[in-house]
């Protein structure tokens, strides 16, 4: 069945080229869901293009409250080509801008009624991560999407609303790929493996070269596609690939996982090329998973978005419980992933924990309205109840569990391969790479 909002919602997914607002009550039916062959384009109330509007391409995308913003960006230079702009570093840019854009989300028509934000970053910023962390405001340059020969000075940057000031931070050691945020943590993926900054110490931490060798959860790490289920402590929903799965993580002790394949279309798995993708709560027990890509026969740009109710078997003490007195091995988060390579279906793992209600999942045209690259640059849910948004307290238990998963690591890490003396260079907020070895082979994009 369809999601049943009690108040006006809305999807907000944000492309490098355009910010979708998307009616989640007129997504596709799972019953009606007509396959990949001549998908509509997304339900949505209105598609805010960034360059008919004046605005920069690939902007960062984050929700604060009932307040939305969008941060830096690259602005084409003057004729260039829209089939340029949809390929990745094809298009030559002017500048990067270092504005951030503000909207007060009180109705849909809001929105995209953005205003200057009242300070600009110290410096621009290319296809940035904005994200917010006990109160400050986080905003970091990533690999760029159109044009990698700008020498950006700040690639890290943070605003305190209490000093209405930024404050430029360590760049990051090496050119970032993917970022995810974990507690006070933000872990990045560079081309030569994984690293940790504490917003507490503002330091850069090594971690290692490979997500299954070093002392992290995997699931924290930005090369798996993760969010904790709001309504449980330490449920995580996440999608690896084009395999979603459940995971509940106890305190000590082996992850257990359960597959969530019925939620996903077999033709994604061998059709779809794609690196790109978000998993975001929607409710206390609903999540949203949006995996986009190029089919590989068209060359068309799709996107695959399914929303699900979860709804844990018995508690976590219980299932815990369950599992060690059964006589199933629990696999390993590399075991899950990766014993059956050629099936949608993850290894075997105990039996399932979770009851999986799928409410809409369908294939979508993102070409409706022109070209675009396939990126989700940002998503989020906004449900607008009396103007404010239903969303968790920053003490909730997945919160929390955040926090705890993401505390440091005391196993012997392998050098940091930038630089001999790296350390010393992030403290005093340099970095190992400039901007123009982003496109260097020894750090190579994954997508």
């Amino acid at each position: 069945m369809v999601a049943k909002m009690s108040d006006e919602s809305v999807l907000l997914v944000a492309t490098p080229l355009r910010l979708l607002l998307i009616d989640p009550s007129r997504m596709t039916n799972p019953e009606n869901n007509t396959g990949f062959q001549n998908p509509p384009p997304p339900p949505v109330f209105e598609v805010f293009n960034y360059l008919e509007m004046g605005f920069p391409m690939g902007m960062g995308l984050f929700v604060n409250g009932s307040t939305l913003f969008l941060a830096g960006g690259e602005i084409p230079c003057e004729g260039a080509s829209r089939d340029a702009m949809c390929v990745r570093r094809k298009c030559k840019i002017i500048k990067v801008s270092s504005f951030v854009y503000v909207s007060e989300m009180t109705s849909i028509e809001s929105i995209t009624e953005f205003h200057k934000f009242s300070v600009d970053m110290l410096s621009s910023k290319q296809n940035p991560l904005v994200t917010s962390i006990e109160g400050r405001i986080y905003v970091l340059s990533r690999a760029a999407y159109f044009d990698d020969e700008f020498t950006v000075s700040h690639l890290f940057e943070v605003f305190d609303p209490s000093t209405n000031e930024w404050e430029a931070l360590p760049n990051p050691p090496c050119c970032v790929y993917k970022i995810s945020v974990a507690g006070i943590m933000i872990f990045v993926q560079t081309g030569s493996g994984f690293y940790r900054y504490n917003v507490g110490s503002k330091i850069w931490d090594w971690l290692g070269p490979s997500a299954f060798d070093i002392d992290v959860h995997p699931l924290l790490l930005p090369d798996t596609e993760s969010e904790f289920v709001p309504a449980y402590e330490n449920l995580l929903i996440g999608s690896r690939g084009s395999k979603p799965f459940a995971a509940l993580i106890p305190d000590a002790g082996n992850t257990i996982y359960q597959s969530l394949a019925e939620l996903f279309d077999m033709y994604y798995d061998k059709n779809i090329l794609s690196d790109s993708g978000m998993v975001l709560s929607i409710g206390q027990k609903e999540m949203c998973i949006i995996k986009v890509g190029v089919e590989v026969d068209s060359g068309s740009v799709l996107a695959y978005i399914t929303t699900f109710r979860v709804e844990m078997f018995y508690s976590s003490e219980m299932t815990f419980q369950m599992v060690q007195d059964s006589s199933t091995p629990t696999p390993s988060f590399h075991e899950f992933f990766n014993a059956n390579s050629d099936d949608t279906s993850p290894a075997l793992a105990p039996a399932p924990f979770l009851e999986v209600t799928c409410l809409t999942k369908g294939w979508y045209s993102l070409e409706e309205w022109g070209k675009d690259m396939p990126f989700v640059c940002g998503a989020f849910f906004y449900r607008f109840m009396r103007n404010k948004r239903e969303r968790d307290p920053s003490d909730s238990p997945s919160r929390k569990r955040l926090r705890l998963m993401a505390s440091s690591s005391k196993r012997e890490r392998e050098p940091d391969p930038c630089d001999s003396d790296s350390t010393m260079k992030r403290q005093k907020g340099q970095s190992c790479c400039s901007s123009k070895t982003m496109g260097n082979s020894s750090c190579k994009l994954k997508g």
